[in-house]
This record gives C-alpha cells, sequence and structure tokens, in this order.
C-alpha cells in the first residue's frame, strides 16, 4: 500500500479513457493520483459502486505486478461491461467514497472573470470529468472577480470526489474559465445562504491537514456519532491513519471513544452545565417526581443516548447527580411530603386497595380532598412514576396490586375457557361496566388478552 508522509493512502485512478483488449476484457487508462494497487486487489467503480477485481496492470507498455500515485497505468479489470464506464468514473479503493449530487467547496474567481451570481449554472472539471452543476453561495449573493466564498455545488447526476480535491469552474455558455475550487466536504446536509457562520467554520478544512481537519470535524459536530470509519471517508483517508490521530487524541483527553464513535471532549462541560440545569428546573416544576427521565434529557440538550448515558455517569461519579433507574436527579435533591400529602398518599392507596375495581375515578379524588389541584396532580404523578397505580384510562387510575390480581383472575379464567363477553369477564373481576371496558381495554393493549367482536380470548 502507498503511504504519504502521513500514513497509507487510498488508491485512485479517475478514467480518461475505457476499452475492451481482445482475451482480457475490458481495461481502464488513467493517471493514479493516490495510493497504490496489486494485480489481484479487489476496487470498485465509481459513481457504479460495483466492485471488481485487477486482472493485470500495464504501465508504458509493460506488465507490473503495481502501481501507485503519480504513475499512468492501463488497469486490466473483470465483471464490469466496459459501456458501463464512462471519461470521468473512477477506480477506487472500496467502501470509502461515496456518490454525491451535492458537495461543499471553497471556490475562487479569477481577477479577470465575471461576476458569479448565486445559483448560476456551471461547468465543473474535477478529476477527468466534466459535470453540469448550480453554484450555491453561502453568506453571498455574488462573488466579484478576484473573491472567494464558501459554496455548495448541486450536480445533475451523481459524482465522485474526495476530501479537498482540486477542481476547475467554467461558464455554462460561453465555455469560458472562470475560477476553480477545492472540495471539503463530500458527505454534506444542504446549506442555506444565511448559514455563513458555519461556512466560516468549515473554510479552513480546504488548507488543513489531516489531524487538523479531523479534529475541526469532531469538534463541529460534538454530538453526531462519528465512527472511525466514517470519519475516514470524509477526510478520504485509510481507517488506519485516522485511527492513528484519534488514538493521539485519546491520549491528550481531546476526544473519547464511546460504543465505537467518537466525540470532542471539548464541549463536555458545556454539556454537563445544559444537564444539571435541565434537572435543575426539573425538579422546581415538578418537585414531587423523583426524577427527569433520561430520554428526554437526551431529547432537550440534543444528543445521543450513547453520549449522554456517558455524560450521565461521569456527572453520577462526581456526585453531582444520582440516577434510579432511567430518571436522573441532583445528588442533594430528596422528595419530601408535608404531613397532609403524606396522609393523603396513605389514604388514597388504602383507598385503591380496599376498592379493588370499583375505585373512584379521578374527578371524584380530587373532590374528596381539600389539597390543592396542583398537589394532587404532583402526588398522581409520582404514584405512578413509583408503579404503586396505574392508569388505565384517561381518568382512571388502579392500584398496581389491583391490577396484578386482575391479570391473575383472566388467566385463571381462560384456563378453563377460550373466549368470554364483556359481562362474562365484569362478573370475574366483580366490577360495573363502567369499569370493566377500560380495564379490558387495558388488558387488550399490554398484550394479556385479544379482542375478537364482542369477545376476548387470551393472548
Amino acid at each position: 500500500m502507498a503511504e504519504s508522509k502521513t500514513g497509507p493512502e487510498l488508491f485512485r485512478l479517475p478514467a480518461d479513457r475505457v476499452f475492451v483488449s481482445k482475451g482480457y476484457g475490458t481495461v481502464i487508462t488513467g493517471s493514479v493520483i493516490s495510493g497504490q494497487v496489486n494485480v489481484g486487489e479487489e476496487l470498485e467503480i465509481l459513481p457504479l459502486q460495483k466492485p471488481t477485481r485487477v486482472r493485470g496492470i500495464q504501465s508504458h507498455n509493460k506488465s507490473v505486478g503495481n502501481i501507485s500515485s503519480g504513475h499512468r497505468a492501463a488497469i486490466n479489470i473483470q465483471g464490469i461491461d466496459h459501456h458501463q464506464i464512462e471519461r470521468g468514473f473512477v477506480l477506487a479503493t472500496r467502501g470509502y467514497f461515496t456518490p454525491a449530487k451535492l458537495i461543499t467547496c471553497f471556490v475562487s474567481i479569477l481577477p479577470s472573470a465575471p461576476d458569479l451570481v448565486y445559483n448560476a449554472r456551471v461547468r465543473v472539471h474535477i478529476g477527468t470529468g466534466e459535470h453540469l452543476a448550480r453554484i450555491r453561495l453561502i453568506g453571498k449573493d455574488k462573488l466579484l472577480p478576484g473573491e472567494s466564498s464558501v459554496a455548495q455545488l448541486v450536480f445533475d447526476r451523481e459524482i465522485t470526489a474526495g476530501f479537498q480535491d482540486r477542481f476547475i469552474i467554467r461558464r455554462y455558455s460561453p465555455m469560458i474559465t472562470i475560477g476553480g475550487g477545492t472540495v471539503i466536504d463530500v458527505q454534506p446536509k444542504p446549506l442555506r445562504k444565511k448559514d455563513k457562520d458555519f461556512a466560516k467554520l468549515i473554510a479552513p478544512l480546504e488548507s488543513a491537514d489531516v489531524p487538523s481537519a479531523l479534529r475541526r470535524l469532531l469538534e463541529m459536530n460534538p454530538t453526531r456519532l462519528n465512527t472511525e470509519h466514517a470519519l475516514a471517508s470524509q477526510l478520504s483517508c485509510h481507517d488506519e491513519l485516522i485511527r492513528k490521530y484519534l488514538d493521539e487524541f485519546n491520549k491528550k483527553k481531546m476526544a473519547v471513544a464511546i460504543e465505537g464513535a467518537w466525540f470532542a471532549t471539548k464541549f463536555h462541560a458545556d454539556i454537563k452545565m445544559e444537564i444539571i440545569d435541565l434537572v435543575k428546573r426539573y425538579h422546581r416544576q415538578k418537585p414531587l417526581s423523583p426524577g427527569k427521565a433520561k430520554t428526554e434529557i437526551f431529547e432537550a440538550a440534543k444528543i445521543p443516548p450513547v453520549l449522554g448515558n456517558y455524560i450521565l455517569k461521569q456527572l453520577s461519579d462526581d456526585k453531582r447527580i444520582k440516577i434510579s433507574g432511567d430518571k436522573v436527579a441532583l445528588a442533594d435533591f430528596s422528595l419530601e411530603f408535608s404531613n397532609a400529602q403524606q396522609r393523603f398518599i396513605d389514604d388514597l392507596e388504602s383507598q385503591l386497595q380496599s376498592a379493588a375495581f370499583n375505585p373512584p375515578d379521578l374527578q371524584e379524588i380530587h373532590r374528596s380532598t381539600a389539597l390543592p389541584e396542583k398537589d394532587i396532580q404532583l402526588i398522581i404523578a409520582y404514584l405512578l412514576d413509583q408503579k404503586r397505580v396505574v392508569q388505565i384510562d384517561k381518568d382512571k387510575i388502579l392500584h398496581a396490586g389491583i391490577v396484578e390480581k386482575g391479570k391473575s383472575l383472566i388467566r385463571e379464567f381462560f384456563s378453563k375457557r377460550e373466549s368470554a363477553t364483556i359481562s362474562e369477564l365484569k362478573e370475574v373481576l366483580q366490577t360495573s361496566r363502567k369499569w370493566a371496558i377500560p380495564i379490558l381495554n387495558y388488558y387488550d393493549r399490554i398484550g394479556l388478552t385479544v379482542r375478537r367482536g364482542d369477545q376476548r380470548t387470551i393472548s
């Protein structure tokens, strides 16, 4: 494998000619712009993304066992008809390059060129291909002669480009050269004209070396799941090289690997502060809740669960929060009920247990106490969160123990019967029709029973 000054390179040869050699098959000629390939190796044709194998290599009319960057070559490949390949297609290392109709780039206009306006139709010469595209300037309506800008090129069809590839821009008509540019993102999201702050962040990638570009990518996307291979593909580098720099970043505590994804640590302190603030606000809003759900924290902080759980563990290890199941609370938080609130909780649980399948609904519960409406709502939410009660319908709750008792009664009943009506199951539960329907609907939802017409069976 060919190596640059920093590590192994990916092989690429843009095709300038394709033909058939009698007795051998498809042959692609061109100049190797990076890497090395040996006879027998697997490559792929882009943008077709079709795998192929190298049958033979010739350079200057001599058969060779391998070819490397900077040399002309005629490569005999197998498995692909020459009619499928065009000038401008690329023979490359498999699995790293993704064809795209959109790239982000840094463009410069010649001092002698006319103005280049937003969304102008242009011809882009990259590798050995010419492609039609529209140019969308970021932060500008037009480029004046001699000016430069971050832009996105939207192509008529998929092309193959690598990080920091150079290209030439010509007017659509008349076909005169007006400037050139450098590819800085081969897997971008569409940008808007007003995204000039992001353009300032990404512009330095035009001339950055691999470690600098890698660090900037991690810091520009602090919550994205950056796998080693995804980063290698984005920078058109071999996994081995990216792994080397990521390991260096890790030793310097600049980046961390979590379940196969890499994250810059630069913003972890900010994420921790945001999480602490989210939990503080939650405690103020719901003082009777044991904590905020992890999923709600991750959604509010806009972080993936893999990173969120890592940050939460760090906060827990630092004794700043405590975690109980899916709930997160501040380390010094504790639930404290007033005497009146605790009496209400004890009385309600006792009432729900004794009433079995005929308890008061939520409206009746609210009318039965002098506690403020807000307190009652918080207490009900607390009991639901603690799984001491179960909400079976919008305005109906049952004690959790009664719900389990109902499951046992129904299972026992269906051990002797195949199906039953609501009326029959109502008698099993010793309840009214008012309660039987929502209770049985709840058992349907959790998969205990199955409703078929006016009959139910055990699931």
